[in-house]
């Protein structure tokens, strides 16, 4: 475990010396994360790519007209129906055995990360990809309903955020 804390930077002393520098002011926590660029280059070279496919993905499907309302132009229901509902258990039951085999080999820390960041990315993709139709089917079945106007609004504000923040960090 102290092995995987340390290649990740998660050891006591860093851990302190980050949670003192961050109650300074902003220019000092530019100047120390600009000190220090293996963390964050690290995560970015890890989680990078998986956001950049989501991301792709989701621009893909909006390109296609999937989130427009008028899916029916180039989607079938039918087959979305059918999709969502062989790769959302598909993937949950993936993710599951990988869980259960770490379960039985007592969360070994490499093979955890591993598996984590690795193994799971495909799964993640088919979840996110059925999690995302199966909205469009709920939206799309109550057009007009408040609850449905409510939720768009907070999550174009949500998406706002988001952005806001990646270009502040």
């Amino acid at each position: 475990v102290d092995e995987v804390k340390n290649m990740l930077g998660l050891d006591s002393a860093t851990l302190a010396q980050e949670m003192s520098v961050m109650g300074e002011s902003y220019r000092e926590i530019f100047i120390y994360r600009a000190t220090h660029l293996a963390r964050p280059l690290g995560q970015l070279s890890l989680f990078g790519a998986e956001t950049s496919g989501l991301m792709l993905l989701g621009a893909g499907l909006m390109r296609q007209g999937f989130f427009s309302g008028d899916q029916e132009a180039y989607w079938n229901i039918r087959r979305l129906r059918k999709v969502a509902f062989w790769l959302g258990p598909l993937s949950i039951l993936a993710l599951t055995v990988q869980v259960i085999w770490l379960w039985g080999h007592d969360f070994p820390p490499i093979m955890t990360f591993v598996m984590a960041v690795g193994f799971s990315a495909p799964f993640d993709y088919l979840l996110a990809l059925t999690y995302a139709i199966l909205m469009v089917l709920w939206a799309s079945a109550r057009n007009h309903n408040l609850l449905v106007l409510r939720l768009a609004a907070t999550g174009r504000v949500a998406f706002t955020n988001y952005l806001g923040t990646s270009v502040v960090m």
